[in-house]
């Protein structure tokens, strides 16, 4: 009730504030752009601390949205998806929303058009900017946001009409810019069809191969869809979703990197939200897991069921993914109460290791060796955890040893 009574206020306010520990979920920032020559309006949303800010800092990966202006509820939704810290099935996130109001035609449409379907004379004329829009990403936008913010080296880029139509270039013309691409109801009709035919040639060629992309259909014809009878239609009317089916069987050659979806009930103006959640979920359907705590538990079970499992989202997503330390934590725990003490140790060693500079890594080895009985070892973890923050209730630990 709280996520859904947040959203409604985002559109009540007009300016919003870095209250991250608050629950706000939007920090308004900005970026004057030399390539531009223009300020342009983001807002950024950093996951919750919750429970994972005594760990010290975290990274994350980064999901930047086009039209930014418009989609300031995927930050709602992907902080619903990312939940606590025991959440193993999809990752924690920033989002990055970027306005394109100002000029939307300009910086979205990668080539210039003198005319075009659905758009008049003066919505066409200054169009083609988007080259210019990709260099203030690649060369302005990207760098302030890694100077600034705890990202990690994994990007998502996601896009709507002529937002998809950018995403779509970008894939094509600068494929390693981003790790993955939605794309919903891209306006793949721009200027004669010119980045489907260049589309196809990368696809042809193998360049995008094992590049994800989801592809998001809306319904946009009259009446009861007919791909069928859509794809042997040459008329105007019919341009545009013939387009997207056209880019559709083109992707789906690429196997198990890409996924697209058609929407009967949702329109091309309705269907960016629904499409977005769906997106999500396919672009890193990789990353669920269902923990088998049970054989994890077990006497004979292993700490290589958590650990083996992030040196293969490493592998995936091309950094070092760590287990979310306060999922560790616990886990460590409940194999302490059970005696499993080189496990546990293991365990809150890794967390040690991936956060030297937390306390409470070492106020946890402490207590550890407090239930084990090694107090030598206990008293030495809580005067390390003093030194980075001295906490009443390591102090008290402390004493009650050295009485």
């Amino acid at each position: 009730m709280k996520t859904i009574l947040f959203i409604a206020a985002l559109f009540t306010v007009n300016t919003l504030y870095a209250q991250t520990n608050a629950g706000l979920l939007w920090h308004r920032d900005s970026v004057y752009s030399k390539t531009l020559k223009e300020k342009r309006k983001i807002w950024v949303s950093i996951p919750e601390p919750g429970e994972d800010t005594p760990y010290g800092n975290q990274h994350y990966p980064v999901l930047y949205v086009l039209d930014g202006d418009m989609q300031l509820t995927l930050a709602a939704m992907v902080q619903q998806m990312e939940g606590g810290s025991g959440n193993l099935s999809f990752p924690k996130m920033i989002v990055v929303a970027v306005s394109t109001a100002a000029n939307r035609n300009r910086d979205l449409t990668p080539t210039h058009s003198n005319g075009a379907p659905m758009q008049d004379s003066l919505s066409v004329a200054n169009s083609g900017g988007g080259e210019s829009f990709t260099t203030f990403l690649e060369k302005e936008l990207i760098p302030h946001i890694d100077s600034i913010y705890p990202t990690a080296p994994y990007r998502v880029l996601f896009g709507h009409s002529f937002g998809g139509l950018f995403a779509i270039n970008t894939l094509v013309h600068h494929t390693q810019l981003f790790n993955a691409y939605a794309a919903i109801e891209p306006s793949m009709w721009w200027d004669n069809q010119k980045l489907l035919k260049e589309t196809k040639l990368a696809f042809d060629e193998g360049k995008l191969k094992n590049i994800p992309l989801f592809l998001g259909i809306a319904h946009t014809q009259p009446g009861q869809m007919d791909t069928s009878a859509v794809k042997k239609d040459n008329t105007t009317p019919t341009l545009h979703i013939r387009s997207i089916f056209q880019l559709r069987d083109m992707a789906r050659l690429q196997g198990s990197s890409f996924s697209w979806k058609y929407y009967p009930d949702y329109n091309h103006g309705t269907v960016s939200t629904v499409a977005y959640y769906d997106a999500l979920l396919s672009l890193f359907r990789f990353y669920s897991f269902d923990f088998p705590f049970p054989t994890f538990f077990a006497p004979a079970g292993s700490n290589s069921i958590l650990t083996d499992r992030y040196k293969n989202l490493s592998g995936q997503m091309g950094y070092t993914v760590l287990p979310p330390p306060g999922f560790v934590s616990t886990l460590a725990h409940q194999l302490t109460g059970s005696k499993q003490w080189d496990r546990a140790l293991e365990l809150l060693t890794l967390n040690k290791d991936a956060h030297p500079e937390s306390y409470l890594v070492y106020e946890e080895l402490g207590d550890f060796y407090t239930k084990k009985g090694d107090k030598e070892r206990a008293i030495a973890q809580y005067t390390i955890a003093l030194k980075h923050n001295e906490s009443p209730k390591i102090k008290a630990k402390l004493e009650k040893l050295n009485r």
